[in-house]
């Protein structure tokens, strides 16, 4: 598994990785956020993506917008994996370039997660995170409710 530049010609991968993830965890909240539209945006940072055997099997961006952004972070976003590579250490390998970027380029992060992300959540702790804050999103849901976000920073 190597971790490269998102690039034209993985939305066929992601897309499809999406839809599963979406099925699995309900990521993204809304269906029709399926999108290769929702999956580069919102812009003002770099993405990246798993790869392993020629397909793309993960995806993660970093953002200046998002409920726990301070100045001079980033927030971590459209982050998931596709479900050959559930497993696989593909999450904790994304994770980990994106820390390793945000070190070199002297970037602090932070992130929001949906309640009920059992497993994301206990990604980032085990990677050092720490929750700050727990609020209720500016947007709402396709139940019409606005979901509760954790807070999190490095």
């Amino acid at each position: 598994m190597w971790i490269r530049e998102r690039r034209e010609g993985d939305e066929t991968d992601l897309i499809a990785g999406l839809h599963e993830v979406h099925r699995r965890d309900r990521y993204p909240l809304r269906p029709g956020n399926v999108s290769w539209a929702w999956i580069c945006a919102p812009s003002g940072g770099p993405a990246w993506v798993a790869e392993t055997a020629g397909r793309t099997v993960g995806h993660i961006a970093l953002t200046t917008q998002g409920p726990a952004v301070r100045e001079g972070a980033m927030s971590l976003t459209r982050f998931f994996v596709c479900d050959a590579a559930r497993g696989t250490g593909a999450g904790g390998t994304l994770l980990s370039a994106v820390e390793e970027y945000a070190g070199k380029a002297g970037i602090s992060l932070v992130l929001d997660v949906l309640d009920g992300s059992d497993s994301a959540i206990r990604l980032y702790e085990k990677h050092g995170w720490t929750r700050f804050d727990t609020v209720r999103a500016d947007w709402t849901g396709p139940d019409g409710n606005h979901p509760v976000l954790h807070l999190y920073e490095l």
